[in-house]
């Protein structure tokens, strides 16, 4: 019999160990493709059985889980963005001011998970709250 085959269609992370442990007991093969389009994935894994993504799609954006744990927004570049991103705690008085000015991003923000998201043309990472001190 031969083998089912499931790819890893968005390599950042290092590690794949565990995935890969788990596809070679159910009898498959872990394989890899650097995939950055739909296009991209039908051409590359043709054969494919299964797809293990990293990614998720909020609205009308798409999202990638990065191994820092944040979403990122498919439209961050992190060599024109890297130097502009604007800070946001979760919770904070800074988010609810940014949640009233652009209302549109509250099915984003709804994850409540750490994220960097582009709005016209500005990066907002936003991280969990700062434990408050007891």
């Amino acid at each position: 019999m031969a083998k089912f085959r499931v790819y890893v269609v968005e390599t950042s992370y290092h590690d794949y160990t565990v995935e890969k442990s788990i596809v070679e007991k159910a009898g498959g093969e872990l394989s890899f493709a650097e995939c950055k389009s739909e296009d991209d994935i039908v051409e590359q894994c043709a054969d494919a059985h299964a797809l293990l993504l990293r990614q998720t799609q909020i609205g009308e954006k798409t999202f990638y889980l990065k191994p820092d744990g944040f979403l990122y927004d498919s439209l961050y570049d992190p060599a024109t963005h890297k130097a502009k991103i604007i800070e946001i705690r979760f919770l904070s008085d800074a988010y609810f001011a940014l949640l009233k000015k652009h209302p549109e991003i509250g099915r984003y923000l709804a994850e409540a998970k750490p994220m960097l998201l582009v709005l016209a043309g500005d990066v907002y990472r936003v991280a969990a709250a700062t434990p408050q001190p007891e």
